[in-house]
């Protein structure tokens, strides 16, 4: 596994920064991921501008997309498979210990 320990973490103002360019250039669904920024984790319907999916971190907090993925102010539909209900996949994050990390070279 390869880590970059070399160098100072991006800071927020640029992945904010970078979300915003990228949303002006046409991308629907950019994410300032790793960041616990409400306008740059939610999603928001690409007909109507209202927030769907708010987040905490990873967490969903409220989910506003029907079993389709529409928006229900507008029918949009969003990208993606959806259900009635949001998973619960955000949080599970599970520890591995590190001699199980593997050298990072291919096959590990």
């Amino acid at each position: 596994m390869w880590r970059r320990f070399h160098a100072a973490p991006t800071p927020p103002e640029w992945l904010s920064r970078a979300r915003s360019l990228a949303r002006r250039r046409g991308v629907r669904h950019v994410y300032t991921g790793n960041l616990w920024d409400a306008d740059g984790t939610s999603t928001a319907c690409h007909g109507c501008g209202a927030t769907r999916i708010d987040r905490d971190g990873p967490r969903v907090v409220r989910f506003g997309l029907d079993a389709a993925g529409a928006c229900p102010s507008c029918g949009t539909r969003a990208a993606g498979v959806f259900e009635a209900l949001p998973g619960q996949w955000a949080g599970k994050e599970l520890s591995v210990p590190r001699a199980e990390w593997g050298s990072g070279s291919e096959g590990d």
